[in-house]
Order: structure tokens, then C-alpha cells, then sequence
């Protein structure tokens, strides 16, 4: 199944399974339902926890990174004398640095794109200003909207800002990531 796919089942299902759980006493005798998913102060965690809860695939990649490190190199560290944490931070953390490197750049872009759980989640709720991120913004101008002139603005703007953060990413990463051949 599509990962965007599974990203709004999600956010619906616990959407319907949890706004409704919480009620609180008007004072008319009416009871004012409370949808904690989607309050203004709960909202943003809630979209935190379903990003949490999506990351199963960098696990994955860093599963398929630690059966990469060689165990040549941790029996040469065992004669030489270095317990478990040493060989830890010497050997595999090094060997590591690329697929740590790509597991954050994928989530930083990923994570600036998100849109699926927050439309899902906030759609015409009070607690929309609380979890305007951009590409929703660019999808409330240029498709509710009809501001198609801003929303492209926008999505320049983010580009740009995608390709930046790239950049700087790709620079700061030459001082801390260790190829094997190199």
C-alpha cells in the first residue's frame, strides 16, 4: 500500500477514534465535545506522533546499514582490546555516517512536505493556524483559493528553500561522513 495511502488512514482513523473522547460541561447543561486531535495546543504533537510513528522504513535502511559493517572490523578491534562501546563509536558509528546521512536528508525534505496527516487531521478546524505549514498553505491558496499566482510563489519559495537546506546539508555532511574506500 502507498505510503501517503497509509499516512491518511491513519490520521482519519485516529482522527474519528479520538476526537470525540473527551467532553466538557458547557455550564447549560450541554456538554461541548473537545477534539483533541485537532486543538490548537494538541494538534502539532499529534502530527509529530504519526510522523513517529511513519519512520519504520529509515529503520529499515539502518537495519541494512549495521548487516553491512564488516565483522572484520570488530574482531581486529576485540585483539586489540576494545570493549563493545569502543568498537561502537570507532567502527560502526563511522561505517554508519552515510546511511545516517541519507536517513536525515530524506526526513528533512520529508518532513518539510508534509501535508497528507495535517489535511486530514485539521481540515476546517479552528486549529488550522497552529499547523500551517507551507505546502498545506499552498494547497489552501492555490486550490480553495484560487490564488494560483501566490500558491506558485509559494512553491518557488519552498523550492528554494528545500534546495538550500539541501545544500547546507550536503556541505556540513563532508566533515562528518567516512567512506569505506576512501
Amino acid at each position: 500500500m502507498n505510503k501517503k495511502v497509509i499516512a491518511v488512514l491513519l490520521a482519519v482513523l485516529l482522527a474519528a477514534s479520538l476526537s470525540a473522547r473527551g467532553g466538557r460541561d458547557s455550564g447549560d447543561g450541554r456538554v461541548e465535545i473537545t477534539y483533541w486531535l485537532s486543538a490548537p495546543r494538541t494538534a502539532v504533537p499529534s502530527l509529530i506522533l504519526i510522523a513517529v510513528w511513519g519512520c519504520g522504513n529509515l529503520i529499515v535502511i539502518f537495519l541494512a546499514g549495521l548487516q553491512s559493517v564488516s565483522p572484520v572490523y570488530h574482531d581486529a578491534a576485540k585483539i586489540d582490546g576494545a570493549n563493545a562501546f569502543q568498537r561502537f563509536r570507532h567502527i560502526t558509528i563511522p561505517l554508519m555516517t552515510p546511511i545516517i546521512f541519507y536517513n536525515f536528508l530524506m526526513s528533512v525534505i520529508t518532513q518539510l512536505q508534509v501535508f497528507v496527516p495535517t489535511y486530514a487531521i485539521t481540515r476546517r478546524t479552528p486549529s488550522e493556524s497552529a499547523t500551517l505549514f507551507l505546502v498545506y498553505l499552498l494547497y489552501r491558496e492555490g486550490f480553495q483559493n484560487n490564488n494560483f499566482g501566490y500558491a506558485a510563489a509559494i512553491s518557488f519559495i519552498f523550492f528554494i528553500m528545500i534546495a538550500v537546506i539541501t545544500v547546507l546539508i550536503f556541505r556540513f555532511s563532508k566533515n562528518f561522513i567516512f567512506y569505506e574506500g576512501k
